[in-house]
């Protein structure tokens, strides 16, 4: 019985349509069978890998190894001596070819899913270092009759280049002017670090030392004011 062509069974693992000769052939073949289904397993790899960039080298003995197997020759048929029957497997060495050519592509697909482990990896490394390092917290509460529902929530991270704001208030009354952000040591020094909004706020270095200021201030400005307006909302900073 022909085997389906090698090529042929690339074509159908990709999404060729299977003919009914063809399908009734893999119902009844172990061995194309199992040679798409390996085949399937490498071209699913390989799409799973389509945007991945930079891609780490295998080393050179792994390529050696996928080397061996795809190109090494099969073992020659003997020739049948005068007056001897022919020999028994009319299809010897197609089943050679077919049992390099799945070892390589079962090579290859070691190869591809190592890759991808390592980049897996790799990108978890990636991903939990660039996570924002919390360092401090806070609550904000009602302080003015007008915000007496509002509260928010401040977190500061550790960007690794600084210290960062981030400031999550909702509900704040319409205002002829403008919200301010400070930070207030609680006794007679206020540092302002800019307008209440979306925006992150840069910590300046005068205001790094949290266990000094370490009071949240939001107040309501007048336009044009720079010293402190009227306290709207304020917390408590929480170490990290």
């Amino acid at each position: 019985m022909a085997h389906i062509d090698p090529e042929r069974l690339t074509l159908i693992a990709f999404g060729e349509p299977v003919s009914a000769q063809e399908t009734a052939h893999l119902e009844h073949c172990q061995v194309c069978t199992d040679s798409l289904s390996e085949t399937r397993i490498v071209i699913g790899v390989g799409r799973g890998a389509h945007q991945v960039r930079d891609l780490p080298a295998p080393s050179e003995d792994v390529w050696q190894r996928i080397s061996a197997e795809a190109f090494a020759q099969p073992p020659a048929v003997p020739e049948a001596r005068s007056g001897s029957s022919a020999p028994s497997d009319p299809w010897p060495r197609p089943r050679q070819d077919r049992k390099a050519w799945r070892s390589a592509l079962l090579a290859l697909a070691a190869v591809l899913i190592g890759i991808a482990g390592t980049l897996g990896a790799q990108s978890l490394r990636t991903l939990r270092d660039k996570t924002p390092n919390i360092v401090a917290e806070a609550s904000l509460g009602s302080k003015n009759v007008a915000t007496r529902s509002v509260q928010g929530r401040v977190t500061i991270v550790d960007t690794g280049h600084g210290l960062q704001m981030k400031v999550d208030v909702a509900g704040m009354p319409t205002t002829p002017g403008y919200y301010a952000v400070w930070l207030y040591d609680g006794a007679d020094t206020m540092i302002a670090l800019g307008t209440l909004g979306s925006a992150p706020l840069n910590l300046p270095a005068s205001a790094s030392n949290l266990s000094r200021f370490s009071i949240v201030d939001i107040s309501a400005q007048k336009l044009g004011q720079q010293s402190h307006g009227v306290s709207m909302l304020q917390g408590a900073l929480r170490k990290g």
